[in-house]
């Protein structure tokens, strides 16, 4: 099967890494960061940030053919693991059924960003 790469033009891209890689019936989602613009403005507000990576996510799944649903597993890089009580109740917010299987850690991040999210999903017809 051939493999499709995404890169989606309003978001924040990397000149390197596409948004996603779909292969097979499943999604690779490369690290969505919580972007404002395709310039790479990160918000000031932590939870702003957050909302919008989750949105930033969000949209990356839809260009593949994919859905929140279909989210099979997340890796959750924050800047600071004192910001996880506050990126869980965005991410309940946000993804408020059938949650995926996630792993949070610490990591250092591009420029003053806090958070990225690399996923997996599978297609909506899979």
């Amino acid at each position: 099967m051939p493999m499709t790469r995404l890169v989606l033009n309003d978001l924040f891209a990397s000149p390197v890494v596409p948004h996603a890689v779909v292969h097979d019936g499943t999604v690779y989602i490369s690290g969505v960061l919580g972007t404002l613009d395709t310039a790479g403005t990160v918000a000031e507000a932590a939870e702003e940030e957050f909302r919008a990576a989750m949105s930033n996510l969000l949209a990356v799944l839809a260009a593949a053919g994919s859905s929140p649903t279909g989210l099979l597993q997340l890796s959750v890089h924050l800047s600071s693991i004192d910001l996880l009580p506050l990126f869980n109740e965005v991410y309940a917010a946000m993804l408020p059924d059938e949650r995926p299987a996630r792993a949070t850690v610490q990591s250092g991040l591009y420029g003053t960003c806090r958070v990225e999210i690399a996923a997996i999903a599978a297609l909506e017809d899979s």
